[in-house]
This record gives structure tokens, sequence and C-alpha cells, in this order.
């Protein structure tokens, strides 16, 4: 699903897609299938998808695991790919400040 701004990029997050996880900071993420559950201003809530007893999935009473947005200018838009940096989290900016996120929104949610 083509998304090229941040408006888009909330109004298709509130439709509750499944997205793709393409770079993370923890590789460990990389490749994960994710349904979004709550989205918020800045930020959205996401489960693994098909994976109810994960353990990111328990997070926050089960609506798993919280991306910041922050602001529109820590949000870029490059070939479908969103990639949010420097997340506005002040401890987690302090642990790992090249904190970042990538991902793509799936075209069958």
């Amino acid at each position: 699903m083509l998304v090229t701004t941040f408006r888009e990029l909330m109004c298709i997050l509130r439709e509750k897609p499944r997205i793709e996880v393409v770079a993370h900071q923890n590789p460990a993420h990389v490749g994960e299938i994710r349904r979004v559950t709550i989205v918020e201003a800045a930020s959205f809530y996401s489960v693994i998808d098909g994976q109810p007893e994960h353990p990111l999935n328990r997070r926050n009473r089960g609506n798993g695991t919280d991306t910041w947005l922050g602001h529109t200018s820590c949000v870029s838009f490059k070939d479908n790919i969103c990639t949010v940096k420097n997340i506005p989290d002040m401890r987690a900016r302090k642990e790992n400040p090249a904190n970042f996120i990538s991902f793509r929104v799936l075209e069958d949610s």
C-alpha cells in the first residue's frame, strides 16, 4: 500500500492493517509481521500477527508494543517504506540514540 505522507500513514493505521518490519534497531524484529491494534495521536500499538502467546503481544494489557512516531520530521517515506528515526522515548534515546524502525503496510490487510 503506497504511503507518502504522515497524514496518509495515520489514516491507514486507523484501519488496523498488517505491517512488515523491514529494518529495526534490534535485528531480531526484522521480518516480523505485526497487526496494528490501537492508533493514538503520535503512536500506535501492534502485536505479532498469528502468535497470541508471543511475549510482545502481552505488553500494554494485550495491545502489544508501542511505536512512537513523534513529530512528522521523525518520519520519512521512500519506496513504500516508512522509517521512524530518533523515536522520542527518552529512556530508549539514552540507551540507543540511533533508535529506528522501518516498516511497510501490507496490501492484504
